[in-house]
């Protein structure tokens, strides 16, 4: 299986993991938005007193797609994310690479106001602080708001809904529980969280250290800011003004696992990953039990 090798920024417990590629563009915010603190100068910026420089990244470019929901039509009901204002969020790199091309597992999370998802559920109360746990429980995923509560929510047909408000600030949590470190690709709207592209698994992302938490707190503009996400209308999120509003109302997080290698003599290949043990439980045991027939002669 293809493998490929991948380097890392860290922020604290964060940590950021990029391709060996030339480092792509970072989120690019709205016109008129104020210059990322401390990205082009020193201090912080206050809204709308700095634009950004003549010719720089942050201008206002072409829509990047023709899309066929209308983008900026303000009447489009429901929730998207907004570019919201710069929080400062250090990185720094580490090393790291991923033991296969595909994630070791992903969750996908819609999200919109309380009358959207009880549309799109049936539930319309009794929804509850909501977490998404991945590989049996190694990693929970959840959407939390500013003071890092979880958002309500509510699991239905499959998928994972939280409900917003607009003008509410909310962040991305990721939960390890165990002893291995893993890498953190996320996306909002369609868009990745890193570098405000159309979101793929194959670009760098965050890494979890061993029972830490992941906190991914907007779209980053510098190794120094982020862009916090803010639930808004449609017409005004960053989707929108990027030109692709097809994908608002989703987060995506995709999780690699670290590859390891046996450092004895004449034992140059990878070991499989270390198992998935939360809280000391082998769950590979608790799959077998689930796969056990009681009546393995039919």
């Amino acid at each position: 299986m293809l493998r490929r090798w991948f380097t890392a920024l860290a922020l604290a417990s964060l940590s950021l993991a990029c391709t060996s590629r030339a480092p792509q563009e970072l989120a690019a915010p709205p016109p008129g938005s104020p210059a990322p603190s401390g990205y082009y100068q020193g201090g912080s910026t206050e809204a709308g007193k700095s634009a950004a420089p003549s010719g720089s990244r942050y201008e206002h470019p072409q829509a990047e797609s023709a899309d066929t929901a209308s983008p900026y039509r303000p009447t489009r009901p429901g929730l998207a994310t907004t570019f919201g204002e710069s929080r400062t969020s250090h990185v720094t790199e580490v090393p790291f690479e991923r033991d296969s091309s595909e994630p070791a597992a992903w969750a996908r999370v819609q999200y919109d106001d309380r009358a959207g998802v009880g549309a799109a559920t049936g539930y319309t109360s009794g929804m509850r602080p909501h977490e998404l746990p991945l590989l049996g429980g190694a990693l929970a995923v959840r959407v939390v708001d500013g003071d890092e509560d979880p958002l309500p929510g509510v699991f239905a047909g499959g998928t994972s809904y939280v409900v917003g408000e607009r003008g509410e600030r909310y962040q991305i949590q990721i939960e390890n529980r165990t002893a291995s470190r893993f890498e953190i690709v996320a996306s909002v709207d369609g868009l990745d969280v890193l570098d405000g592209q159309p979101g793929s698994v194959e670009k760098r992302g965050y890494l979890v250290a061993p029972y830490a938490t992941l906190l991914i707190e907007g779209f980053r503009t510098s190794n120094s800011d982020v862009a916090v996400f803010r639930f808004g209308g449609v017409g005004e999120s960053y989707a929108a003004w990027k030109g692709a509003t097809r994908n608002v109302g989703v987060i995506g997080v995709a999780a690699f696992a670290e590859r390891r290698y046996d450092i004895r003599p004449g034992r140059p290949y990878a070991e499989p990953p270390i198992p998935y043990y939360p809280y000391g439980y082998d769950y590979e045991e608790q799959r077998r039990r689930q796969d056990a027939q009681p009546f393995p002669s039919r």
